[in-house]
């Protein structure tokens, strides 16, 4: 096949993959109303107390699983609402792999929840999140297995014994026996964390790769946003530089040498220093919240800004995959607005400070 067939086959498939989303587009397109909007958020914020925010939560679409519950049961309320958006994604979607590639991250919380809870012998139970596609309690007994002697083998086959009738996504195998060969090594925990961390960046990268430009360019702001930060916030902790190097994930636009070559300066002549990239304006606006202030949580946010700027494209998408992952990643940012809201009244935080932090979901 030569080159000029084989780009109008490429966009024969193209178009065919657009059309069977034209259902889940229309019925995305429905649901988006019922998101949160900033409106709502700032009556959240301007109230006096936690009653009174969780008063105005109530009236959104959060309701529905508000059988019962108190202003303490927030969290339980938002992750029913979350689980939900995902199911119904999942439901319409003619794709599986494009929600199951976002919940791998859920169930990489529960296998760090399970290895932490078990090295320090404490109970788990309470902090696994019912969000992963991999029953939590599989995942334990895997791990538990590791007692017992896995077997090595290579990236293509299983290392769990065949005989101990637990099946897993071999991803996940293979990421639980490097965790255990971690562990065994060195007992650094840490180094655990951030091998998770990175499994998770490394395979949504792959998977977006060939699957969705869309959520590459996000997924790409999102590991700048990642390296950066960490780099200002071990900077300022004075963390080593190797700690840091430890940490870098590969994939941003901003190359690892241009960070590397800002370590040894102040975090404001670090950040200073990065004015001249595409983050010209996250930069500025964080370092003159930082000089005032020396936090760094406002160029956090505008980061998160940025990352909902970069969904907005898909306003312009007919039908496709796009408004799917749009809808759900819209629906994380919602909840972690809605969290840092309730967090803030619960914890008697001054109103301006909460403002700060949510500023990219009110300035959107």
């Amino acid at each position: 096949m030569n080159r000029e067939s084989s780009s109008a086959w490429d966009s024969i498939k193209r178009m065919y993959n657009d059309i069977r989303y034209a259902y889940a587009t229309g019925r995305i397109r429905s649901l988006q109303k019922d998101l949160v909007d900033e409106t709502t958020v700032r009556r959240m914020l301007e109230t006096p107390d936690e009653e009174a925010a969780f008063a105005v939560m109530m009236e959104t679409s959060y309701a529905a699983y508000a059988t019962g519950a108190g202003v303490s049961d927030y969290e339980r309320m938002l992750e029913a609402g979350l689980i939900e958006a995902y199911r119904l994604v999942r439901s319409i979607s003619p794709d599986g792999t494009l929600t199951d590639i976002l919940l791998r991250r859920y169930d990489l919380h529960n296998v760090r929840i399970i290895i932490k809870a078990e090295h320090i012998g404490a109970d788990y139970k309470h902090l696994i999140v019912p969000m992963g596609r991999v029953d939590p309690d599989t995942i334990a007994a895997a791990w538990h297995l590791r007692r017992e002697g896995w077997e090595e083998g290579s990236e293509s086959s299983h290392i769990l014994p065949p005989a101990s009738q637990i099946s897993l996504p071999r991803w996940l195998e293979r990421l639980l026996y490097r965790a255990a060969l971690m562990i065994d090594n060195s007992g650094d925990l840490y180094l655990v964390d951030l091998m998770l961390d990175k499994a998770w960046f490394r395979g949504l990268k792959a998977w977006s790769k060939e699957n969705s430009h869309y959520l590459y360019a996000w997924l790409v702001v999102r590991i700048d946003a990642v390296n950066i930060m960490g780099m200002l916030r071990l900077r300022a902790g004075g963390w080593s530089r190797e700690r840091w190097r430890e940490i870098f994930i590969e994939g941003g636009r901003v190359s690892r040498s241009k960070l590397e070559s800002l370590y040894d300066l102040t975090p404001e002549q670090a950040a200073a220093g990065l004015i001249d990239t595409v983050y010209r304006r996250e930069i500025e606006g964080g370092l003159e919240d930082y000089r005032k202030c020396g936090e760094l949580s406002y160029m956090e946010a505008l980061f998160e800004a940025r990352l909902l700027e970069v969904l907005r494209a898909e306003r312009y998408i007919t039908f496709g995959s796009q408004p799917l992952l749009a809808y759900l990643l819209r629906k994380e940012a919602e909840v972690r607005a809605l969290r840092m809201v309730m967090i803030g009244k619960l914890n008697g935080l001054p109103h301006d400070i909460i403002h700060k932090r949510l500023r990219a979901f009110l300035y959107r």
